[in-house]
């Protein structure tokens, strides 16, 4: 390179000025978008959430005896309570009621978080709950269940027991189908 190849190259190299100029626009428009754009998102969210229905499904009478009485106080009826609570903006009626007799005890990741597969490993023979006259009005299907109220359906404890398999311990899925088909479990060891 000769000298004047090099002066011509440090004229060129002084002379180019580089100007980068941003314009980012309206900062704020920007910010505001992105605002109204989450705002409709958690709004869409919320909405979804409030039309789900949620059922809170509960079995008592295994632990702690549940008695009724029917006509003088001195003749009672061992029950099963099956308790739903509608945690959600619309009714909703309960279709049918169904308990799964396991072979195996579950562990805490199957009885809460995976209970249809449960049921399908681990399934010896399953009984189906029905209206049972004796009971009357407590122990008819389809149960409606009201908006943010319970309901409570009843069978009878001496007639389940009579079901149950030939063995020991008793581990029970509880299974309750709505009228939209979906399903709400309940774990029991008996």
């Amino acid at each position: 390179m000769t000298k004047g190849h090099f002066d011509a190259l440090l004229d060129w190299k002084n002379n180019m000025n580089i100007n980068i100029d941003l314009d980012l626009g309206n900062v704020w428009e920007m910010l505001s978008a992105v605002g109204t754009i989450a705002a409709v998102i958690v709004s869409l969210w919320l909405a979804r959430r409030e039309s789900r229905i949620r059922i809170n499904f509960h079995i008592e009478g295994f632990d702690e005896p549940m008695n009724i009485t029917s006509g003088s106080l001195d003749k009672f009826t061992r029950i099963i309570s099956f308790e739903f609570y509608n945690l959600g903006n619309y009714q909703i009626s309960i279709t049918s009621i169904r308990a799964i007799f396991l072979k195996k005890r579950a562990n805490y990741f199957f009885k809460y978080l995976y209970p249809k597969k449960l049921r399908s490993r681990t399934k010896i023979t399953e009984q189906i709950f029905l209206n049972d006259p004796t009971l009357g009005q407590y122990s008819i299907l389809p149960l409606k269940v009201e908006a943010k109220s319970k309901s409570t359906f009843f069978f009878l404890y001496d007639k389940f027991i009579k079901s149950l398999p030939n063995n020991s311990k008793q581990y029970i899925l509880f299974i309750a189908k709505d009228s939209m088909g979906n399903e709400h479990y309940d774990y029991k060891e008996i």
